[in-house]
């Protein structure tokens, strides 16, 4: 008998080697990525899923099971979410055929879009259920060395630059942190596990990095998730609110992003300046020009938004046709509702809360992430995609029974 409890315990050593050594290169690729932003080096990030392929052959030749756990966690989370891409990218090929507006950009967006998706699965192949709180605490140190050698660790300015910026009431105005990355979208996420794990130490640690590394959405994305949590942790026990939650999410996001609409083409400029006593573009975060050329490039109204879209890659490749040195609207919401058009707007944020709703974790990093979107563009950022998918996939994977999926069977039973 101990003999036999010896050999398994020996497996399990074994594949949590592998999935170490899937973690430990992405946390050398993102640092490398970061290390050398201005050069080609920076896509050695979209290598990993092969890497991590390359690991579960061998897993596969030495005859070690995949783990149930992750097998259902590929079927029930990842799979759903690759169905709803790989639909949105067919419709969106044909509308480009059809336009003739195919371009490689379009394979630009797939990659954005499947690789992050796809690595995330693959690490998770290499998986077994244990102590999930010990790798995403490896996962933030290696994000936190990732970050140090894009700064070239020079902490102590960026440091310098927010207390300056707090000590002038601009903190959220200013654009001068010298330390400014994007990887603070990362250490948000971080943050938000760690709070919910009560892990202070690292907690604290993270909101440090998070507010160093300095972005302005972030930073409000954040701080509403974290005061929306006690009351949406009350309604996350009603599973109507979690049954109805993705048409709300979809429907507001929809809302939303009629709002930039409005606000884009200067139908609110009065209301704004009257009411706000504020400049339309701040509330853009100067952005407003942008969102008028684009809005006005592809005819976007209240009253005439697209149905099925125009097409992956199309705001970018009106960009770069007028020269402009940016190439992307700064916004997921206004770019995937003209891209995917209202039908797969809707049906991309539907199908993403509902998987997300799994695990109230799960939830706050979807909330998160939204807000997010609303004002910025990471959903082209690998390891800011990849750590979303990885840590609600830990978060299910902690999950203890009675389950959410097994309490929505039961949902007729609980629900008040």
């Amino acid at each position: 008998m101990q003999l036999v409890e010896m050999k398994q315990e020996l497996r399990n050593s074994g594949r949590l080697s592998l999935f170490g050594i899937g973690l430990a290169c992405f946390i050398l690729f993102v640092t490398i990525r970061y290390a050398y932003l201005e050069t080609s080096l920076r896509l050695v990030v979209y290598a990993l899923p092969v890497l991590l392929g390359g690991l579960y052959l061998i897993r596969r030749f030495q005859h070690r099971p995949i783990a149930t756990e992750s097998t259902a966690l590929i079927k029930s989370y990842f799979l759903p979410l690759f169905i709803l891409y790989a639909g949105l990218a067919g419709l969106s090929l044909i509308v480009l055929v059809l336009n003739h507006q195919l371009s490689l950009r379009y394979i630009e967006e797939l990659l954005f879009i499947f690789v992050p998706l796809i690595a995330s699965a693959m690490l998770l192949l290499l998986y077994d259920k244990s102590n999930n709180q010990h790798w995403v605490r490896i996962l933030f140190w290696g994000i936190c060395l990732a970050f140090l050698v894009e700064t070239r660790f020079q902490l102590l300015r960026g440091i310098d630059d927010v207390v300056f910026a707090v000590m002038r009431a601009g903190f959220l105005e200013s654009t001068g942190i010298r330390t400014e990355s994007v990887l603070a979208f990362s250490f948000g996420l971080f943050a938000l596990i760690f709070i919910q794990k009560r892990d202070y130490t690292h907690m604290v640690i993270a909101l440090l990095m998070f507010v160093i590394a300095y972005k302005r959405v972030a930073i409000l994305g954040l701080g509403i998730t974290i005061v929306a949590a006690p009351i949406l942790n009350i309604l996350f026990r009603y599973n109507s609110f979690r049954r109805y939650l993705p048409y709300i999410a979809a429907l507001a996001n929809l809302v939303f992003a009629m709002m930039i609409v409005l606000v884009g083409s200067g139908s609110f400029d009065g209301v704004i300046t009257n009411s706000l006593a504020i400049d339309p573009d701040e509330l853009t975060l100067g952005r407003r020009e942008l969102y008028e050329d684009i809005i006005n490039r592809f005819d976007i109204r209240p009253d005439n938004l697209p149905i099925v879209g125009y097409g992956l890659g199309s705001i970018t490749n009106y960009l770069e046709s007028e020269g402009s040195n940016l190439v992307n609207p700064h916004s997921d919401i206004l770019k995937n509702m003209i891209e995917f058009g209202m039908i797969g707007f809707s049906i991309w944020f539907i199908v993403l809360y509902n998987r997300q709703l799994r695990t109230f974790t799960g939830l706050m990093l979807m909330i998160y992430v939204n807000l997010i979107w609303m004002s910025d563009n990471v959903s082209i950022y690998f390891e800011v995609m990849f750590l979303f998918y990885t840590l609600s996939a830990f978060a299910i994977l902690n999950t203890e029974p009675p389950s959410i999926h097994e309490n929505r069977i039961h949902a007729h039973t609980t629900d008040s």
